[in-house]
């Protein structure tokens, strides 16, 4: 039987919610697959840098024992033997492993200190829920991270219909004379998600069944300027969204790790600011733009902290009023902390140009102190 069999019907009609990438989507997606992507190594390991599309084509041929069915940024495996986590944990190192200097004595590197110099999230998941899968979250300095998604079964693979979207690639990377890619969608429509994507609406269904209930996720398209598809649809689900958030991180020390690794995920310091004038110096211009770009992820943050109280505070239910107001009260004090960060010098001024991590800091009467 063709490969593409299961895409196509008869005649070479495609099968119902799939749909071929055209040209524009076909051009970006190649230049996606071609831009490199870089791994941070800690310590004195070096950092590995090859294009994604040679990453993905050395993983699916390590994954040649898997059982497979499909691969973008997910790849469809077999977890039906507990080992078969440790099995794609150990095909992906490999592929770490490979792209390592040849003058790196790989025999003595193993899959343990690989995971702990260039793995930055390690996740399992095997529940009585019937969700089967794991992710790995690659280091990278500018929050570019690689991530990569084995999974047997999940039963919510997205969020809104604007993230809902995945990518076959298995046709383009195979080399074909008239190279394609197929769209198909988690949502219940590949048209009517495209469609909110061009418009940038914002839809969902079932929230309640979304870990964190998608609320973090809400705001920072809110701030994006994406509007709900259906506003008193999208106010109700609100309710929804606030009393899932508050089932999974049901105190404040959970809330607080959640907001901060979720902005430190999703508000990378990596967007190209603006351009500067052309009479400053090299040194001066990388300055620039590091200070720009940082104060541009922090005024993103501030946003996105400040819709989340705002939604938080209208259409939280499930809370006694005590508890929503010291988690109103952690929410504004977050965002008060970011503005007093101040951009690190020593940072601004080094020749790498890489920007700043992000330390809260509060202020006495003589001197910074960081107190993460």
């Amino acid at each position: 039987m063709n490969a593409d069999a299961k895409y196509y019907g008869d005649s070479n009609s495609l099968a119902a919610g799939f749909k071929r990438l055209n040209k524009p989507q076909m051009e970006r997606l190649q230049q996606l697959l071609n831009e490199n992507i870089e791994i941070d190594g800690a310590g004195n390991f070096p950092e590995i840098i090859l294009p994604l599309r040679h990453f993905v084509v050395a993983l699916k041929r390590q994954l040649v024992e898997f059982t497979y069915s499909d691969i973008d940024l997910i790849i469809s495996a077999d977890f039906g033997e507990e080992d078969s986590f440790n099995k794609a944990r150990e095909a992906l190192l490999a592929v770490v492993l490979d792209q390592m200097p040849s003058s790196t004595i790989k025999s003595r590197i193993s899959a343990e200190t690989l995971t702990d110099v260039y793995v930055k999230k390690m996740i399992k998941v095997s529940g009585h829920s019937g969700d089967k899968w794991s992710l790995f979250s690659f280091n990278n300095n500018l929050g570019r991270c690689l991530e990569i998604k084995f999974v047997d079964s999940m039963q919510r693979q997205y969020e809104f219909s604007v993230d809902s979207f995945q990518v076959l690639l298995d046709p383009l990377l195979e080399d074909a004379e008239k190279p394609y890619a197929l769209l198909t969608s988690a949502f219940r429509d590949v048209d009517e998600a495209l469609f909110h994507l061009e418009d940038r609406l914002i839809k969902t269904v079932d929230p309640e069944k979304i870990r964190g209930g998608g609320l973090l996720k809400y705001c920072q398209l809110l701030i994006k300027g994406f509007k709900a598809a259906d506003p008193e649809e999208c106010h109700q689900m609100e309710k929804y969204m606030c009393s899932r958030f508050f089932i999974d991180f049901p105190d404040l020390p959970s809330q607080e790790t959640k907001l901060r690794s979720y902005m430190d995920s999703h508000f990378a310091n990596h967007e190209n600011a603006s351009s500067l004038c052309g009479d400053e110096t090299d040194s001066e211009a990388s300055s620039n733009q590091t200070t720009q770009s940082y104060l541009a992820v922090s005024q993103a943050k501030y946003d996105f902290l400040m819709m989340l109280y705002r939604v938080i505070s209208s259409s939280t239910v499930c809370l006694m009023h005590h508890d929503r107001r010291q988690t109103l009260q952690l929410i504004d004090q977050l965002a008060y902390h970011l503005t007093l960060s101040p951009p690190s010098m020593a940072s601004l001024g080094s020749s790498s140009g890489a920007p700043p991590r992000v330390s809260l800091l509060y202020f006495t009467s003589n001197q910074w102190i960081q107190v993460v």
